[in-house]
């Protein structure tokens, strides 16, 4: 998968110069079905479970997938997921310098990911969100086009056959797939969300470095008085 370094920037006021943007989310692109032998020497007893598997994702804004990670199942935190994986600690090294991603409320709020504001207090922060808003839907089309071409992801299709371990992978072969796709302009039109489809957002349930969440609401307040002051 592509860095988000090398990321397109967005056509978005969150797409200043010399900074790069990406949209971070998370979604349950499969189920999977298990099956355990529970004996040796007597026939072996086939138990079959269903298990939902949980990914955090990252596109840009031509719906290319930038980032995956795919190996947790669907009861893990999105912020958990987010805070265990190799684009977060790339962040946190500053590899992407002043770039940041977009994400929900589920996110902490860090320097290098920006949230929106749970209470707004004044116009430039509502302004803040409605543009927030508007951009990370890139992300929820992407999953949209992700299901569609590959209907194996949809829940429409049922389960993936397969171990949890081996449905993972068939994600990540989806998502390269639809990159080499989306790169070469094979034509599929953007799907909106589909309200059956789309999750609810989890509950932020943050833990961490106060520091840290400091200098990104020092950041998201300096973005939103700088970008967005201009609509009050």
């Amino acid at each position: 998968m592509c860095p988000v370094c090398e990321s397109h920037p967005l056509r978005s006021p969150f797409a200043t110069r010399n900074v790069r943007v990406a949209i971070c989310d998370s979604q349950s692109l499969c189920n999977c079905n298990s099956q355990i032998a529970t004996s040796r020497k007597k026939p072996s007893l086939q138990v079959a479970f269903t298990t939902n598997s949980e990914q955090v994702v990252v596109c840009d804004a031509h719906y290319v997938i930038t980032d995956i990670v795919a190996k947790f199942p669907g009861s893990t935190h999105d912020s958990y997921i987010f805070r265990h994986s190799g684009i977060h600690q790339r962040l946190e090294l500053g590899e992407f310098g002043d770039g940041y991603l977009l994400g929900d409320s589920a996110y902490a709020l860090r320097p290098w990911i920006m949230t929106p504001f749970l209470t707004p207090s004044n116009e430039s922060e509502r302004q803040y969100n409605s543009a927030h808003k508007r951009t990370r839907n890139l992300i929820e089309r992407t999953f949209g086009l992700l299901k569609a071409r590959f209907r194996c992801l949809h829940r429409s299709g049922g389960a993936l056959q397969y171990t949890p371990i081996t449905a993972f992978k068939i994600v990540v072969a989806c998502a390269i797939l639809h990159n080499i796709a989306t790169r070469r302009g094979l034509p599929l039109t953007p799907a909106d969300p589909d309200p059956d489809e789309e999750e609810q957002e989890q509950p932020h349930r943050h833990h961490g470095d106060r520091s840290l969440a400091n200098q990104g609401r020092l950041r998201r307040e300096h973005i939103a008085t700088q970008y967005f002051g201009r609509y009050v």
